[in-house]
């Protein structure tokens, strides 16, 4: 059924005849009604329907197999006060799923979008909806598939965005290439607002870590947040990212981890000791010996910003604490103890 079609039955149809629970009809009359008066910063969310569920105070639709998925995406589509969207669950039935995505992609209120789920369909299809909603500030996507076709189309849509309104893109688990990424961060040369960015647990190379470099260096300067934990980033692949780091004047907050060595964690040296760097808390996720921690603290010598330092695997040579210590206060002679980082 298209749109036009749905739009002459919305009013008049029945909602307990499209939903399995009188709790899911209730959230559909709200959409309908575009109700601002209840639920968790306006957002609704998506949930599979089991024994025991507890809706709470928020915004949730449990689905079960008396739910037509092509309505609720329907009447999300044609929703004006929605602002964000959770969506934790959809069925593996390919048709339900592409009704409710057909729906969806009508949307223009919408600021977030959170997929939280091992959805392998319908992603895809969610490309116009990233491209043509000016509102969205958030897409986060959580153990989708992102396929190297998939990446593509994401990456088209992002770049023909009209609006540079995106403040966050969040990809965890999604089975992404290097390649892949490659696509989507080229893409972001459109979206030089961007705040944060994460990419964790996929695959990730050096293709995309010279993309992510130049991005850097040349365009997105605004980046305050950057993740780039277990994706297989190497210390050719951090060199890559340095001269980016650099420009990056409103970097807070960043994570690295394994396989990085001692060798990558010296080359952030010309990051780390500039007068312009003002990171803070930086996440190294990594099991660090001897060589590693002596590498890091040189990095960090003569910096001033950083006020956070975690280490989230383990140090495995007790020598290394003595080594971090000189980053508090090294006393070996009067200039090291003033290039200390005091903090």
């Amino acid at each position: 059924m298209n749109m036009k079609r749905r739009d002459a039955l919305a009013r008049d149809i029945n909602l307990e005849d499209i939903t399995s629970s009188n709790n899911n009809a209730e959230v559909l009359q709200r959409l309908r009604d575009n109700d601002r008066r209840w639920g968790f910063q306006d957002t609704l969310f998506i949930e599979e329907a089991y024994d025991g569920n507890d809706d709470g105070d928020d915004l949730v639709f449990m689905i079960s197999e008396g739910d037509d998925l092509g309505w609720l995406g329907y009447f999300i589509g044609r929703n004006q006060s929605l602002d964000a969207l959770a969506i934790h669950f959809l069925p593996q039935e390919r048709e339900r799923v592409d009704a409710f995505i057909k729906g969806v992609n009508y949307n223009r209120s919408l600021r977030e979008i959170s997929l939280v789920y091992p959805m392998d369909v319908g992603l895809h299809n969610l490309c116009s909806f990233f491209r043509d909603n000016n509102n969205l500030i958030s897409i986060h996507l959580c153990r989708s598939q992102i396929g190297r076709e998939c990446a593509h189309e994401l990456a088209l849509a992002l770049s023909q965005r009209q609006a540079q309104s995106l403040m966050q893109l969040d990809f965890i688990n999604n089975n992404l290439d290097d390649e892949g990424f490659a696509d989507i961060v080229r893409a972001l040369w459109t979206q030089p607002q961007l705040e944060q960015l994460l990419c964790s647990s996929n695959n990730i190379g050096r293709i995309s870590c010279e993309a992510l470099g130049a991005l850097m260096r040349e365009r997105m300067t605004n980046l305050t947040r950057l993740h780039l934990p277990n994706i297989g980033i190497d210390d050719a692949c951090l060199q890559a990212l340095v001269p980016g780091f650099c420009r990056s004047n409103n970097l807070e907050v960043m994570s690295i981890s394994d396989p990085i060595t001692a060798v990558g964690l010296r080359s952030l040296s010309p990051f780390l000791q500039s007068d312009s760097c003002i990171l803070g808390d930086l996440n190294i996720i990594l099991r660090l010996g001897y060589a590693e921690a002596a590498a890091l603290v040189d990095a960090l010598k003569g910096n001033k910003s950083l006020s956070t330092l975690h280490l989230l695997r383990n140090v495995t040579d007790t020598g290394c604490w003595s080594e971090f210590s000189k980053l508090l206060c090294d006393t070996s002679n009067i200039n090291n103890t003033y290039l200390s980082n005091h903090t």
